[in-house]
């Protein structure tokens, strides 16, 4: 995780692809690091580290929804609408995320 939060989403990804005998990465784990850094207002490290989490799990609604927050409180509504319609797409069923999708619709 160093990796990405020194070099970026796309430097990491290339060292965990070269060394990925190496690398055990847990979907939790690089969930909480990203919404430490969201809280210490380092916005685009959290971005890489939910990128890395939608790489690595992509089956998983979580990153979608994960990274939708880090874009939404960074102030990149588009980028957050996008990525909240693929989580809802995936849970239908979370009223929480469609309010919250509407409520982000109309601030456009």
């Amino acid at each position: 995780m160093k990796d990405v939060f020194n070099r970026g989403y796309e430097a990491a990804m290339v060292k965990i692809k070269s060394n990925s005998k190496k690398y055990q990465l847990k979907e939790n784990l690089i969930e909480r690091y990203g919404y430490k850094l969201l809280f210490e207002k380092k916005y685009d490290q959290a971005i890489n580290l939910f990128k890395l989490n939608i790489n690595s799990f992509p089956g998983s609604a979580y990153g979608y929804y994960n990274i939708s927050e880090a874009y939404r409180i960074s102030n990149q509504k588009e980028k957050a609408i996008e990525f909240l319609k693929i989580y809802i797409e995936k849970e239908p069923d979370d009223k929480e995320a469609l309010s919250k999708y509407k409520v982000l619709k109309n601030l456009n």
